[in-house]
This record gives structure tokens, sequence and C-alpha cells, in this order.
């Protein structure tokens, strides 16, 4: 939200807008740039790869406790 001027805002404001009016197209478009380059550094997406292989394990292990512990499960 630094991104976008004061006066750029204050102008907003003088024409009528309110504030969720003034996120979208003055405030957003002013944050954009900053959003998409912090969203293409390495450390974001290394974070997402280990979150996802993480969870996948601990999917697969659940299955497997699941399997030998309530092995009557879905047996009928």
């Amino acid at each position: 939200m630094k991104s976008a001027s004061q006066e750029q805002i204050n102008a907003a404001y003088a024409m009528g807008a309110g504030y969720g009016q003034v996120i979208r197209p003055v405030i957003l478009p002013s944050a954009l740039p900053d959003i998409l380059v912090a969203m293409r550094t390495d450390i974001v997406i290394t974070g997402i790869i280990v979150s996802g292989v993480v969870a996948y394990l601990f999917d697969r292990f659940m299955r497997w406790v699941e399997v030998r512990l309530v092995s009557w499960k879905g047996r009928r």
C-alpha cells in the first residue's frame, strides 16, 4: 500500500470514492509490480514445493497407517 502515492489516494477520495473503491483502481495497480516480483523469488517457490512434498508424504503416511490400523474399514 505504500507504493501508491498519497496524492493519488487523496484524489480518489476527493472524487467521492470510498475506501473499497480506492483499493482496486488506485492501491492495487500501484502495488502489483512489487507483489509480482515477490512472487517470483526462489525462496517462495522453494517453500511452495517443500510444503507440497511434505503434505503429499504426510497423506501417504496417514493412508499407510489407516490400512494397518483400521483394516476392516470399507469391508462389509
